[in-house]
């Protein structure tokens, strides 16, 4: 399973997506489907649980919550920053 369907399976847990509806496509923004400001704090708890991250202040930001592609790229960046080795 990729990071991507991962993190869409949290998504429809948190937001209790019907899976009879269109499922939200990476780019889709998830405020079409009920995304408010008390789900995004849900969801970065979730997405925190489900992946062994911690997130900062300045992560929850709605930009980084605004879609499936966002917090896709949000979870590779902490990785990213993560595993660099510092000179």
């Amino acid at each position: 399973m990729s990071l991507s369907d991962e993190v869409r399976q949290v998504v429809l847990e948190i937001l209790a997506i019907d899976l009879d509806e269109h499922l939200p496509e990476d780019h889709t923004l998830l405020k079409q489907y009920g995304m408010d400001s008390v789900a995004m704090i849900r969801l970065a708890v979730a997405v925190e649980k489900r992946f062994g991250v911690k997130f900062k202040g300045r992560d929850l930001l709605e930009r980084n919550f605004a879609s499936i592609g966002d917090m896709v790229n949000l979870l590779l960046d902490k990785q990213q920053r993560a595993t660099k080795v510092p000179e």
